[in-house]
């Protein structure tokens, strides 16, 4: 479509105005392009009006579909579908508090739609207040019988906000009125492996897979596999992931997963040959479809030894009232063990792995304090992630692994955090990694064993340089110690962080969602069964022989 077609849906004698109007448009002033488009209009419906609109958001000439818009709303007062593109232009112009507060009016004009409700609730998301959104979307379905679409929308956005709970209710409401739509079914399964609920989770895994063959596409099988600890090679999942493989023609990443599932299985019940096959194929296969660069990462690394140490003085405004925590590390060296124990605190409230922090910090460019208002707007947004719209507490535990690029990005803007540095074992850290199945792009690393190499020395050289510029705000401690004697490692680490030793309330927390690779193995009394895994498979795996013990 070019800038002069009209929009689909216009009327004839509209649409021969709005093209000979468009062609004069971008000699003149908006004012007058928007003059003359309103007086080609003049005999034009509502609908027409709108579609001539969103034509102009599409060919993102915000400021003349502003004009127009303020001319459709004084022609057609109070039309909700104005008032909507009205809210949509605010958001796109970056006037997000406008925005906000008109769909938040739309939305108490009329809580059962959709097409406001949706746009509120990923708006609240955007400034932190999850709960505000999750009780948007709550009132949305109380309202009025929604569409699959929007209930999977709304699903997808709860998770990515971590309200877990709720968009499992939406789930199971789904379900118990009957839907037979194996994408809510694999949802279900994928929540409720994260909350915990893993007999559960199967039985929902399980309805996707029957109604669905490409529910293996939607990592299904994964979700499975990760739901129980196999005992024997006659569970039923066995012929199930075999007869996929087989029959199923699926997209290579489905493939992939589907054979990690297998791996799985199989080392589950000490089948190590098999796993390690099942796994070589697996990792073969992803290795192939990533986008990760060993050559990137580290020049990464290198760029962050080199950067120019930060000012003395904090950006932000003091934030006395709260400490940040933030665990990092290696993935699969103990963090997710860590939060789960540290979460169970009543004063500590667990986000995660927040995106936010690594996300702002690679906006900024080096050296990072090149900008001191940037690096204050930097800690306004994490803060509004990292603290939310529930009822404030005293930490806040951030588990993002590759917050260890910006140690001192953390400490430069909130002095009082806590850097918990979790280490393994490299060949026990390198194997696992290789086991699992990470598909988050930022993990392309671990389907190849010199690039895991590469990445574990990367953040060992990073933490030893912020070990030495801020031994006293870091605290490290070792997988194999942890195990060894955890009540004792678990003690001293809430001690150096400040925390009242007791490690429950009088009324216990309910269960955290956890959403990595370890939510199975995180909510296990500590065993130890992992520690020097490798030696089982170094026969198989000859590559684990360059990793350090």
């Amino acid at each position: 479509m070019t800038r002069t077609d009209p929009p689909a849906g216009i009327g004839n004698k509209a649409a021969a105005s709005w093209r000979t109007a468009l062609q004069h448009i971008t000699a003149q002033p908006t004012h007058l392009a928007c003059k003359d488009l309103c007086s080609q209009l003049t005999s034009a419906n509502v609908a027409e009006w709108t579609l001539c609109i969103q034509h102009l958001r599409k060919q993102r000439a915000f400021e003349l579909a502003q004009c127009l818009l303020h001319a459709a709303l004084a022609r057609f007062d109070s039309e909700a579908r104005l008032r909507q593109l009205q809210a949509w232009l605010y958001f796109e112009r970056g006037d997000h508090a406008a925005a906000l507060r008109l769909f938040e009016q739309l939305v108490n004009d009329d809580p059962g739609n959709a097409a406001t409700a949706l746009p509120l609730a990923r708006l609240l998301v955007h400034y932190g207040r999850c709960d505000a959104a999750a009780q948007a979307i709550a009132t949305l379905f109380r309202t009025a019988p929604q569409s699959a679409d929007v209930l999977l929308q709304s699903i997808e956005l709860l998770d990515d906000a971590d309200r877990k709970a709720l968009a499992a209710e939406l789930c199971e409401t789904a379900i118990a009125n009957g839907t037979n739509d194996a994408r809510v079914y694999t949802h279900a399964g994928s929540l409720s492996n994260q909350l915990g609920e893993f007999e559960r989770a199967r039985q929902r895994y399980g309805r996707a897979i029957a109604l669905d063959s490409h529910a293996f596409e939607w990592f299904a099988a994964d979700g499975l596999a990760r739901a129980q600890r196999y005992v024997d090679n006659q569970h039923p999942d066995f012929a199930l992931f075999r007869d996929a493989l087989a029959r199923i023609s699926l997209p290579a990443r489905a493939h992939a997963s589907l054979l990690f599932a297998m791996g799985k299985a199989h080392d589950d019940v000490g089948e190590i040959e098999n796993a390690a096959m099942a796994f070589r194929q697996a990792n073969a296969i992803c290795a192939g479809l990533r986008v990760w660069s060993r050559n990137d990462w580290l020049r990464l690394v290198q760029t962050r030894l080199r950067a120019t140490p930060l000012g003395k003085e904090p950006a932000p405004t003091p934030t006395a009232n709260w400490i940040p925590v933030f665990i990092v590390g290696v993935p699969r060296s103990g963090s997710s063990l860590i939060a789960a124990r540290l979460a169970q605190h009543a004063d500590m409230r667990s986000r995660g792995e927040l995106p936010w922090l690594q996300h702002l910090a690679r906006q900024l460019g080096e050296p990072l304090d090149q900008d001191a208002s940037r690096l204050r707007e930097l800690a306004s947004i994490y803060q509004m992630h990292l603290l939310q719209d529930d009822a404030p507490t005293r930490y806040y535990l951030d588990k993002q692994p590759l917050n260890l690029l910006f140690v001192d990005l953390i400490l430069h803007l909130w002095p009082q955090a806590k850097i918990v540095y979790c280490q393994r074992s490299p060949r026990d850290t390198a194997l696992s990694l290789w086991m699992q199945d990470l598909a988050d792009a930022q993990h392309g690393y671990a389907f190849d064993f010199d690039d895991i190499a590469a990445f574990i020395e990367g953040c060992a050289m990073l933490m030893a340089h912020w070990q030495c510029h801020f031994p006293h705000a870091i605290h490290r401690i070792r997988y194999e110690d942890l195990i060894a004697a955890p009540d004792q490692r678990l003690a001293d680490l809430a001690a150096w962080i400040g925390i009242d030793l007791k490690y429950r309330t009088a009324v216990p927390k309910p269960p955290g969602s956890i959403a990595t690779a370890s939510l199975w193995q995180a909510r296990q009394p500590i065993y130890t069964s992992a520690l020097k895994r490798w030696r089982s498979y170094l026969g198989s795996i000859h590559e684990l022989e360059r990793f350090a013990e």
